[in-house]
């Protein structure tokens, strides 16, 4: 199991999210979800403001890990880097991470003014869950990865260094 996991680990977590998203989806539309959430309209427009501003703020996380990266490009490490079979999938993970952040921002937005106006739609709620749940995964996913880059950053300095605990030549 865990070796089919580390292969299909996009699919696997993107499935999860969906799954999850049909879930509240169905609680939302179905089974009063929507009026439990909106119940108190001082209490979601609070809440809505807050993910607005936190998924704005992973966004600008997201592009300023992306132009580190990129400001790497030519260090030694970077280059292995690009050279390991996992390279591909760091991009898509980054590039995934963005393209949630972003849809989120412009759900939370939206459901922020519809809100505001007091007419914040199941469909849209639905929507802000959804974006909410992608964007959490793909960010989960993106810590894991610049945690991965450091661990291999260290490992090659020690490499690199002998001096400093690295293998000697």
């Amino acid at each position: 199991m865990i070796a089919w996991w580390n292969r299909y680990f996009l699919i696997a977590e993107g499935s999860l999210i969906a799954l999850a998203s049909v879930a509240a989806g169905v609680w939302i539309q179905r089974y009063g979800g929507a009026a439990l959430i909106g119940s108190d309209r001082s209490n979601s427009l609070t809440v809505l403001a807050a993910l607005l501003s936190l998924f704005g703020t992973m966004l600008g996380f997201i592009m300023a890990v992306i132009a580190f990266l990129f400001a790497l490009v030519e260090k030694k490490s970077f280059t292995i880097l690009r050279a390991s079979r996992s390279y591909a999938d760091h991009w898509s993970i980054f590039s995934g991470a963005l393209s949630a952040c972003a849809v989120a921002t412009l759900a939370s937005l939206c459901s922020l003014i519809a809100a505001w106006i007091d007419a914040l739609p199941p469909w849209l709620l639905t929507l802000l869950f959804a974006t909410t749940l992608w964007s959490v995964g793909r960010l989960a996913r993106v810590v894991w990865v610049i945690k991965k880059m450091i661990q291999a950053e260290v490992r090659l300095g020690r490499d690199l260094r002998p001096e400093i605990g690295g293998p000697s030549k």
